[in-house]
């Protein structure tokens, strides 16, 4: 197990900017893939050519990350979380804060990758309300009276919430097939898009790339992926709503496609941006994309066959 390195000690570990290496008696690994950085005097990774400093290498105190959940979800879980989630919507200042030296923890990142679907499909339902209530009151039409009334004085505020909350059930998440299909759906996507560039990193990349790594670019990818993908996949969905024609098999098809291509592009660019920026591989876009859209037409196939087979729409 690696000792505590502190400032203060670091005169000691470099000589001239050159680990001394008898004073070094911990494992030193290259962060991107893994390779024994030991007894190199050359501050470049001889395996995949990735460029550094000692000091990052070496200070344990730069190991850890002052705002990232996965450093901090047993101090401060909501609020790292959410700090995480925030930043992250802006991925190119984000990576920019993000030193590739800091150690990753898997389990944190996990958390993250599988439960972006559920911030995808919660910010749906308060987005569906949202527009219900914007409606409402650029209109300036009483929202129909709330049965449940409790309060005559602030009775307009209670029906206005009661039939947003009404619109957001029928129209946003109705029952079990409303949000369930959708949960299960971009579950396959995010998944089937890490595995491939997992598959894929050595091929596209050049380069070999530990997977942790990997995983940490998806895990801040996907959830400010899934916030910018839910508030376009409802407005397309309340339009195909409005002004959609045909068969309800039509209907449901331009569903489940407005479902996934938007998540899907939306991914690809995010991903894109973290491999490019963070994990410094050649051709991050072709990578990402290529991992996007294979996950959506493996989803997409099962999707249609389990239609075929059990006539879900007809």
């Amino acid at each position: 197990m690696a000792k505590d390195i502190h400032p203060a000690t670091m005169e000691h570990l470099l000589v001239e900017n050159v680990p001394d290496w008898e004073h070094i008696d911990f494992e030193v690994c290259c962060a991107r893939c893994g390779y024994n950085l030991r007894m190199l005097p050359k501050a470049q990774c001889p395996e995949c050519g990735l460029g550094f400093d000692w000091e990052s290498v070496l200070d344990k105190a730069l190991w850890k990350s002052k705002f990232l959940f996965e450093h901090h979800w047993r101090s401060r879980p909501i609020h790292s979380w959410a700090t995480t989630v925030y930043r992250s919507l802006r991925p190119k200042r984000f990576w920019s804060q993000v030193s590739i030296h800091e150690h990753a923890n898997a389990g944190p990142l996990w958390f993250l990758v599988l439960t972006a679907p559920l911030l995808h499909v919660g910010l749906w339902w308060l987005a569906s309300a949202a527009i219900n209530v914007a409606w409402w009151v650029r209109r300036d039409i009483l929202p129909p009276p709330n049965p449940w009334r409790s309060n005559p004085t602030i009775s307009y505020l209670e029906d206005l919430l009661y039939e947003s909350l009404r619109f957001a059930s029928v129209y946003g998440l109705g029952g079990p097939d409303e949000w369930l299909a959708p949960l299960i759906a971009l579950s396959g996507l995010i998944l089937l898009t890490l595995l491939t560039i997992c598959s894929l990193r050595q091929t596209l990349g050049k380069c070999k790339v530990r997977t942790v790594q990997v995983l940490r670019v998806a895990a801040y990818a996907v959830a400010p992926a899934m916030v910018c993908s839910s508030v376009l996949v409802r407005g397309v969905l309340g339009f195909l709503q409005e002004y959609s024609f045909g068969s309800t098999v039509v209907i449901g098809l331009d569903y489940l496609l407005v479902i996934l291509i938007i998540p899907s592009v939306v991914i690809a660019f995010f991903v894109s941006v973290g491999l490019r920026r963070y994990l410094q591989l050649p051709r991050p876009a072709l990578l990402a994309t290529t991992a996007s859209g294979i996950g959506f037409l493996i989803v997409m196939t099962t999707a249609a066959i389990y239609v075929l087979v059990t006539r879900a729409w007809l």
